[in-house]
C-alpha cells in the first residue's frame, strides 16, 4: 500500500529537515521553501494528502497560500495544518477561520505532531471513499471538531501517565511496577504463593556508623545499594524493603520466576563476589564491612501492608522469619540456606553443611547449609 503524501512548506531549511526526519518513516514527504512552489505542487497531478504550512514566509505567507488552496475546487478539501510559534495565537485563529483544520506549535512536540497528523490523514482518506453529500461531510466535520478539542488533552494525559509510571518505578521494584501496569490493582490483592526470600545485612555497620559522619554513611550505603540493586534487577528479584544496611528480596512474585530458589541462590553468590570490590575500596579508607546473607523458600501471604494514605507491597510468613534469622547467623562473606530449601538446588549449587542452628523465634534447631 502506497504511503500517504505530505507537503511540508517552510522557508527555513532546518525546519524542513526536522519535519522530514520525523515523518519519512510513515509518509511520502515533499518539501517546499516558498508559497509559490507549494501551490504548484498542490495543483499538480499528484496533490498531497495533507499540507503542513508555515505562516511566516517572505513574498507569500502561509495565510495567502491557504486562502488560494481553499478557493480552488481541486485543493479545498486537502487538510492544511499550520506550523506556528507559541506566541502567534492571533495567527492561529485567523488560519483556522480560513479553513485550516489544525495547528502545531513550535518547538515541535513529536508525539503531539504525529498524533494530529495521523488523525487528519486518516480522516481525509476516509472522506475520499465515502459519499460526498453535504450531510456526511457535515457529520465528519463535527467529529473532527470534537476530535481536535480532545486530541491534545488525550496526548497530554498519556504523557502524564508515562511520567507517573517513571516516578512509580523510583519507589517500587521494576517487577512490581511492571505488574501494576499489566494487572492494575489486582496485583495488590492478598494471595498466597510459594516464594524464595533473601535477607542481606552488613556486618560491622553499627560500629562504622558510631565513628563516621552521616555524609560518609550515606555515601557508603549508596555504593552498596547501587551494586546490590543492579544484581537484584538482573536476576528478577523484587525488593521488599530497605532498612539501613538491610535489604529484603523475594522471588516468584508478583512476576513468576522459574526455578526461583536456584535463581535467588545464584544471585547471592554473585553478590558475595561483587561485594569484594566494595570491600577493597572501603578498606583503603579504614572502613571494615562484610556481607551476611540468609535464604529460605516456602509459602507466604503477599499483598498490601499499611494504612490509608501509605501502603507497601510485601509478604508475611514463617519463610520470611527463617530467612531473616539465617541472615542474622551468617558471618561476613557467608550465605546460609536451610536444608529443606537447599534440597531443591543441591544438584546445581554446591554447599557445606554447618550443622543445626538454634534460631531466635523458632521452636526447633534448623539444619543450615553454607552456599559455596
Amino acid at each position: 500500500m502506497e504511503k500517504p503524501s505530505i507537503l511540508v512548506v517552510d522557508d527555513t531549511p532546518a525546519n524542513l529537515s526536522l519535519m522530514t526526519g520525523l515523518l519519512e518513516d510513515d509518509y511520502k514527504v515533499r518539501a517546499s521553501t516558498s508559497g509559490e512552489k507549494a501551490l504548484k505542487i498542490a495543483f499538480s497531478e499528484n496533490p498531497p494528502d495533507l499540507i503542513l504550512l508555515d505562516i511566516m514566509m517572505p513574498e507569500m505567507d502561509g495565510h495567502e497560500v491557504c486562502k488560494r488552496l481553499k478557493a480552488s475546487e481541486l485543493t479545498k478539501k486537502i487538510p492544511v495544518i499550520f506550523l506556528t510559534a507559541m506566541s502567534e495565537s492571533e495567527d492561529e485563529e485567523k488560519g483556522l477561520s480560513m479553513g485550516a483544520v489544525d495547528y502545531i506549535t513550535k518547538p515541535i512536540n513529536p508525539s503531539i505532531a504525529l498524533a494530529r497528523i495521523k488523525t487528519h490523514i486518516d480522516l481525509y482518506q476516509s472522506l475520499q471513499t465515502i459519499d460526498s453529500s453535504n450531510r456526511v461531510i457535515q457529520e465528519q466535520a463535527e467529529q473532527l471538531k470534537l476530535l481536535n478539542l480532545s486530541l491534545e488533552k488525550k496526548v497530554i494525559d498519556q504523557s502524564g501517565e508515562i511520567d507517573k509510571l517513571s516516578i512509580l518505578k523510583e519507589f517500587f521494584s521494576p517487577q512490581v511496577s511492571q505488574a501494576i501496569v499489566e494487572q492494575g490493582t489486582d496485583v495488590f490483592k492478598t494471595h498466597r504463593k510459594n516464594i524464595t526470600v533473601v535477607f542481606l545485612d552488613l556486618r560491622g555497620f553499627t560500629a562504622f556508623t558510631d565513628n563516621a559522619e552521616p555524609e560518609e554513611v550515606m555515601e557508603v550505603l549508596a555504593g552498596y545499594h547501587l551494586v546490590m540493586g543492579n544484581i537484584i534487577n538482573a536476576h528478577g528479584g523484587s525488593v521488599g524493603h530497605f532498612a539501613g544496611d538491610g535489604i529484603m528480596i523475594y522471588f516468584n512474585d508478583p512476576i513468576s520466576v522459574e526455578n526461583h530458589t536456584e535463581v535467588a541462590a545464584r544471585m547471592c553468590i554473585e553478590m558475595q563476589g561483587k561485594f569484594k570490590s566494595l570491600v577493597n575500596e572501603w578498606s583503603s579508607r579504614g572502613i571494615e564491612l562484610s556481607l551476611g546473607i540468609g535464604l529460605a523458600a516456602g509459602y507466604a501471604t503477599l499483598g498490601t501492608i499499611g494504612f490509608e494514605g501509605r501502603h507497601d507491597y510485601g509478604c508475611i510468613g514463617s519463610v520470611c522469619n527463617l530467612a531473616a534469622r539465617l541472615c542474622g547467623e551468617a558471618k561476613g562473606g557467608q550465605t546460609l540456606i536451610n536444608e529443606k530449601s537447599y534440597r531443591q538446588i543441591k544438584d546445581k549449587i554446591p554447599g557445606n553443611d554447618i550443622g543445626h542452628l538454634s534460631l531466635k523465634g523458632l521452636n526447633h534447631p534448623v539444619q543450615a547449609i553454607e552456599l559455596v
